[in-house]
């Protein structure tokens, strides 16, 4: 990784993170940027994260909540930038995107449930510009930050209009509670690890490029091929191949990523790390 008094390369850090310089070098570790944690509980979740995040339309089964899809959180968010120990996003509603994001579970006569939102994520704190988030079964975290300084009593209030009717008091003691409820363990296999997780937690770290540099059409939808688990498509924006080199070339490649090209000149390649593979695909 590049040491950040490379001024080429941190110049380029700022332009396909969009973030700002002094959030870039408190990222730092021992004066390098480090993009992908080694966490194996925090990359569960930002994997997670970018399952939910670039979900088709509604297709993730715990995107049920009234009003804006995960996909189309995009709107609020300005940029994502991994600081030791979590995941932060600058959002221009920090008690809104938290609102989509933290679980309610709706339980029917025979048995069965439904969640809305994360099973497992609790408000681990507020603070005056940020919904601090934790993610019981992965310990992984995430900050919702704001641009602009106010007070905690405030975003505690903000918090509290945003929920709206889901902020019942058993709500409000279960988002701040440190047990799991057998309906959220029941949800477990979709953080648990496999072989793609640090792929899909490579690409949750660098969303602000999607985000930020093209019109957010990106999203995962089913792999054609055999050996891949997803495949990540978009309309607009650069060909596979730009992204590809994108992602194993560039000053925020995901180290040890390999990006093979169709043999056939089609705008369809892959995305290894190790034995895990992801299709790139941009419909013509």
């Amino acid at each position: 990784m590049p040491h950040v008094n490379d001024r080429a390369r941190l110049k380029q850090y700022l332009a396909l993170m969009s973030v700002p310089q002094h959030v870039l070098r408190a990222a730092t570790v021992n004066g390098r940027i480090e993009l992908d944690t080694k966490d194996a509980g925090q990359q569960r979740f930002q994997a997670l994260l970018w399952d939910l995040l670039f979900s088709s339309g509604r297709s993730h089964p715990w995107d049920h909540r009234g009003g804006r899809s995960f996909r189309e959180l995009a709107g609020y968010y300005e940029w994502v930038m991994p600081v030791p120990n979590q995941l932060t996003i600058q959002v221009s509603v920090a008690p809104r995107v938290a609102h989509y994001l933290l679980p309610t579970t709706a339980t029917y006569a025979d048995g069965s449930h439904v969640h809305f939102g994360i099973p497992g994520l609790r408000i681990e704190r507020v603070s005056a510009r940020a919904v601090h988030l934790l993610h019981l079964p992965t310990q992984g975290r995430l900050e919702l930050r704001e641009s602009h300084h106010g007070t905690v009593r405030l975003m505690h209030s903000r918090l509290r209009w945003e929920t709206g009717s889901d902020e019942t008091p058993e709500n409000l003691t279960f988002w701040h509670t440190s047990g799991l409820t057998d309906a959220e363990e029941s949800a477990s296999p979709h953080w648990a690890p496999t072989p793609c997780t640090p792929l899909r937690s490579g690409l949750m770290v660098r969303a602000s490029t999607w985000w930020r540099h093209w019109p957010h059409t990106a999203e995962i939808v089913p792999a054609r091929r055999s050996n891949t688990t997803r495949c990540l498509t978009w309309r607009k924006g650069p060909s596979c191949a730009q992204v590809g080199d994108l992602l194993v070339n560039s000053a925020i490649r995901i180290a040890d990523a390999v990006h093979d090209s169709d043999p056939d000149g089609l705008d369809v390649s892959v995305l290894r790390l190790g034995p895990a593979a992801i299709e790139l695909a941009r419909p013509s």
